[in-house]
């Protein structure tokens, strides 16, 4: 993927002003930064020094994405949030 990303960074600086360059190296920087550095961890945004929920709220208890399927989206009990529209002063949306 290193040398994918070196060949795409090649052809972008020959020539910026190419969308194709552009895109090609967008698409292959995110992909590094996402699945080869890891950018996208909790452990890389506790080092950035953001705070999670958890911090924040310690006594929140969370549900977790598999329990709310099986619990309450199967079951019938979700709802849709702004089923009914999204009130911006007189006028709904």
């Amino acid at each position: 993927m290193a040398d994918m990303l070196s060949k795409f960074q090649k052809e972008y600086d020959a020539d910026p002003e190419k969308t194709e360059n552009v895109i090609n190296l967008f698409i292959h920087q995110y992909h590094w930064a996402k699945f080869v550095r890891g950018d996208n961890t909790p452990e890389h945004a506790a080092y950035l020094g953001y705070l999670n929920t958890r911090d924040l709220y310690p006594d929140f208890k969370h549900i977790s994405f598999q329990s709310f399927v099986k619990d309450e989206l199967m079951q019938g009990k979700a709802h849709m949030p702004y089923a009914k529209g999204i009130s911006l002063g007189k006028k709904k949306v």
